[in-house]
């Protein structure tokens, strides 16, 4: 336990997670890309994009502090209005399974009026799988109280096309649905 103490572990996850990004996505796609990071926290995943086309936004003002410290050269709020057909992407990782029914629903709109014509979502989230094990896993010690399927996540992107899907495990031994869903014109 006390080598756990002293190993960042979310550093850890964020580094397996960063690679598989990496192994799916060229990094130089995002280069003239406007980003919303959603749900940023600290802005573990900023370095992937430019700084001067990135808007990091979380609701917890002291994770937004601390990712305005990291990362000084990328913009982070807590509350922004942004104009509509504003981003090219929209980054969002663990952030949906936190999020209530009613609340899904209202920020995918908000997330429809943001994206340009053709605008993707890329998204990491914990899912329920087949595996008993994972599933109590994550019920047991993530915060996030709505942890969905994959169907239901499909479900609720019904109005965007799903461009690609893949699942993983994290090193915390989370089933992790990563996806791409595209804006129709």
């Amino acid at each position: 336990m006390k080598i756990l103490d002293k190993i960042n572990t979310r550093y850890l996850i964020n580094l397996i997670e960063k690679r598989y990004v990496k192994n799916y996505i060229n990094p130089s796609y995002f280069d003239d890309k406007k980003v919303l990071d959603f749900g940023c926290g600290i802005g573990d995943f900023s370095f992937m994009f430019n700084s001067s086309h990135y808007s990091g936004i979380d609701i917890d003002p002291k994770l937004i502090k601390k990712a305005k410290r990291l990362y000084s050269n990328y913009s982070f709020y807590t509350n922004k209005i942004f104009n509509d057909n504003s981003f090219d992407l929209i980054f969002i990782h663990g952030v949906l399974h936190h999020l209530s029914d009613n609340e899904m629903n209202h920020y995918l709109k908000y997330f429809k009026k943001l994206l340009k014509p053709n605008g993707i979502i890329i998204l990491f989230e914990a899912y329920l799988s087949d595996s008993k094990f994972s599933n109590w896993f994550m019920k047991r010690f993530d915060k996030g109280k709505y942890i969905r399927t994959k169907k239901k996540y499909f479900d609720y992107f019904k109005d965007f096309n799903i461009t690609f899907y893949d699942e993983y495990k994290t090193i915390y031994l989370f089933d992790i649905l990563f996806f791409v869903v595209r804006k129709e014109k």
